[in-house]
């Protein structure tokens, strides 16, 4: 350490007072840098547990795949788990008041497919065998069928197919046309305990014909159709690209799962992920423009009352360079402290913040109640914020460092800048006499007198009520357009038609 640095250091142990309220504004500005990455992080992290939880934790699903192509997928590298679900086919439910969902949708999980389906229960526990059967609350309020724990149900399960084209079987996403006759191909008798009752899947369409029900998987007895769901080692990968052997027998759109990869899949293609960096990153400026403000306004101030000092070093020998650095390291020096002060103080009060507002905005139902709002502090977005500190701090000594290093022994000797008094000046203070006083008129005349000191405070005060503003009139926005996109309807009613035909047509438009 030179003499110029045991200069700084020792200057800011003798003003004691200036270096902890100097220090406590970064840590406040810093602070304030860390709350806003640490939401941003924990928003993006919310949204992606919520999606799992509404449709599970897979990215791609595959139909129609052999055994070769299976064991392709389970060993690939870029595959991090697989799991097999079975479609058992469908069942009519005769007691249905919906007439179109006349049927039950049987499907058959493993273990870890009742773990990564996103299946919840309501009642009872998942089934344990294939004799066993898990049914859908969705029966009960949509199609009139009182389900009760422990019931037995005798169902006739096969391949759903038109009278007139029994050979072209249907799914899930061919909706039921009462005015096409159906049937149940290959009937096979199935007896099923009732052991579960769970929440309506978000994997079963508005409009598809059958009621989703799930039983255990049986390796002795397949499905005629499993669906093998995928999920990656790193989500930003092209399935297409990264699978080509397997790209035409890739769901275009039901075996993509959307809802996680618009969280998981590059962020450059992520418009959650736009609209919360936008919006961070306006705040961000909002509180940097803020805080080199303030901190500006201290260092001004340190430079009015050290000018004598920089005089005394210039008369020395002192260069414009050192005198310029000694004002830029008693910043880092304080920094050096206050950064990471801030850094932990912005992640315990953002951590505070979400558990106490977590139950408001539940009971608002603008967050779930199933999944919590948790904090999440990542690393990228801590490296971020210390950037961002140094960067402002080095921007609000900057100027302050430069009039110090233009300073001349004459100029620290008379300090010229300070007071600079005009005709105008004594108007202001006749009138402020009038309005309010003796009271008043000192009042103006300090602040005249104080000149640049009284400039900053009042830069910084006007700096402060735009911050305020603005930050709030983002954060509405924000809410709002989360509120607008994650809303499951924007109507209090709807009407499906289903008595086109369309959806068994093939149309010229579609054929390219």
């Amino acid at each position: 350490m030179n003499i110029l640095h045991q200069y700084t250091f020792q200057s800011l142990k003798v003003n004691r007072r200036r270096t902890l309220f100097t220090g406590m504004g970064i840590v406040i500005s810093v602070a304030m840098i860390t709350a806003v990455s640490v939401f941003a992080s924990s928003f993006l992290d919310y949204m992606e547990r919520k999606a799992i939880y509404e449709t599970g934790d897979w990215e791609l699903a595959y139909s129609d795949l052999n055994e070769t192509e299976i064991q392709y997928l389970n060993t690939d590298k870029q595959v991090d788990h697989t799991f097999t679900v079975d479609d058992l086919g469908y069942a009519v439910l005769p007691e249905s008041q919906n007439e179109y969902k006349p049927y039950w949708f049987i499907r058959a999980c493993d273990e870890e497919g009742f773990q990564r389906l996103g299946l919840h229960l309501v009642s009872g526990r998942l089934p344990e065998n294939e004799n066993e059967l898990l049914v859908s609350e969705h029966v009960a309020y949509n199609g009139g069928v009182e389900i009760e724990l422990g019931q037995t149900i005798a169902l006739q399960t096969g391949q759903r197919v038109l009278q007139e084209s029994p050979d072209q079987p249907l799914n899930q996403n061919n909706p039921y046309d009462p005015e096409q006759p159906e049937t149940i191909a290959d009937p096979q008798p199935r007896n099923y305990t009732v052991v579960g009752i769970m929440e309506r899947s978000d994997l079963e369409p508005r409009w598809s014909p059958g009621y989703t029900a799930i039983t255990s998987r049986s390796e002795t007895d397949p499905g005629v159709d499993p669906v093998v769901y995928v999920k990656l080692k790193h989500s930003g990968q092209r399935p297409q690209e990264d699978f080509p052997q397997l790209q035409i027998k890739l769901y275009p759109a039901a075996g993509v799962n959307n809802n996680v990869l618009r969280f998981r899949g590059p962020l450059w293609e992520n418009s959650y992920f736009a609209m919360v960096a936008s919006a961070a990153t306006l705040t961000l400026l909002i509180i940097i423009t803020g805080s080199v403000f303030l901190i500006y306004n201290a260092f001004a101030i340190s430079l009015t009352e050290r000018s004598r000092q920089f005089g005394i070093l210039a008369s020395v020998g002192a260069t414009s360079r050192q005198k310029f650095w000694c004002v830029v390291q008693e910043g880092l020096m304080i920094a050096l402290a206050a950064i990471p002060l801030g850094v932990l103080a912005g992640i315990c009060g953002m951590a505070i913040t979400l558990r106490v507002i977590n139950p408001m905005l539940q009971s608002l139902e603008f967050l779930s109640a199933d999944v919590p709002f948790h904090t999440v502090v990542s690393f990228p977005a801590v490296v971020l914020t210390v950037i961002c500190s140094v960067v402002m701090i080095v921007l609000a000594c900057w100027l302050p460092a430069l009039k110090a290093a233009r300073m001349t022994p004459i100029q620290a000797i008379r300090q010229p800048q300070k007071v600079k008094l005009k005709r105008r000046h004594r108007f202001f203070s006749f009138v402020a006499g009038k309005l309010w006083g003796v009271e008043g008129e000192l009042a103006v005349k300090n602040i005249q007198r104080s000149g640049r000191k009284a400039g900053l405070t009042i830069l910084s005060l006007a700096v402060s009520l735009i911050l305020f503003t603005t930050v709030t009139s983002v954060m509405t926005m924000m809410i709002q357009a989360v509120s607008m996109t994650s809303q499951d309807e924007l109507a209090d009613a709807w009407v499906t038609d289903y008595s086109s035909h369309s959806f068994l047509e093939e149309k010229p438009s579609f054929a390219s």
